[in-house]
């Protein structure tokens, strides 16, 4: 018989959201321009494979004259409720009527229900602006704008690069921009429940200004996973006195230093317990490591 001896482990969790399953990733390099996307349902607009505005070369996805609020989503990926887009854009001239691209967020499938995050550029420090929008059976109502924090765009101008990740988890929608080659910042966030369910993800078009008509607007390396949210999330609880966390914030309820990255823990009988509710899809896994041994197991 096979006997087997624990030993003493460390746990890490990222504080960033959690990805238990990449759904979609795509440079469009290799598609051919002038088309749709495999799996993408353009609802307003021309969505196409675009050979400008492209970060790595030669491709980039969106529309070449854009119209404000037009929305495509990923139609072939299965509706769930949490889940996270990563991307990358190319700024057009700051405070003008030229396009952005954004992200939507638990939507359906004709883009008339959802949450849509929408990046603004400006001339002027912060220079990044993030809108967050509902829309509920076609009627959109802004629930925040929020200037970036000072240093994701130390300075900014028509042809740079922004990067954005947007994501969410229950009531909970978070997002990040800065400027390319800055170092990545932290999520800021935004709680609403007013749509809950599932929904699919997808793009959404806008402007530098209020108004009804933008420029061309593209995305390149573009990402969709499912994810759960950080060690820091209130949804989250671990055990008291048996992890150490590297935030340096106070502790909160759950038992985790505010600003943490990851816990840790080397004591038996140590645990965490969730709040989450809901279908968990692909396997999750907590990457578990000893001086001797790496070692994984489910979630």
């Amino acid at each position: 018989m096979l006997s087997l001896k624990l030993l003493p482990i460390a746990v890490f969790l990222s504080s960033l959201p959690t990805l238990l399953g990449q759904i979609y990733q795509q440079n469009f390099d290799a598609l051919t321009a002038g088309t749709l996307p495999a799996g993408w349902t353009a609802n307003t607009g021309t969505w196409t494979v675009q050979t400008t505005g492209n970060f790595s070369s030669p491709n980039a996805f969106g529309e070449a004259a854009a119209g404000a609020r037009d929305t495509v989503m990923y139609t072939a990926m299965t509706a769930i409720a949490d889940m996270s887009m990563t991307g990358i854009e190319i700024v057009n001239t700051p405070d003008t009527m030229t396009g952005n691209i954004g992200c939507a967020l638990r939507a359906s499938d004709d883009g008339q229900n959802g949450y849509f995050v929408l990046p603004r550029f400006h001339v002027a420090a912060p220079y990044g602006e993030m809108f967050i929008f509902k829309r509920v059976a076609g009627v959109y109502t802004l629930l925040t704008n929020l200037p970036t924090p000072a240093g994701n765009f130390p300075s900014l101008a028509a042809g740079d690069f922004a990067r954005f990740k947007c994501a969410i988890s229950g009531s909970s929608i978070q997002w990040k921009l800065w400027r390319n080659g800055t170092a990545e910042p932290g999520y800021q966030t935004f709680t609403d429940s007013a749509i809950g369910g599932t929904g699919k993800a997808g793009l959404y078009s806008g402007n530098n200004l209020d108004g009804t008509t933008t420029g061309a607007s593209t995305v390149d390396d573009l990402r969709i996973d499912n994810v759960i949210f950080p060690v820091t999330d209130a949804n989250v609880f671990w055990s008291p006195y048996t992890w150490y966390s590297d935030g340096v914030g106070a502790v909160q309820p759950n038992n985790i230093n505010g600003g943490s990255t990851f816990a840790q823990s080397i004591y038996y009988g140590a645990y965490l317990k969730t709040k989450f509710t809901g279908t968990l899809r692909p396997a999750a896994f907590i990457a578990c490591s000893a001086s001797r041994k790496v070692a994984s197991g489910p979630f």
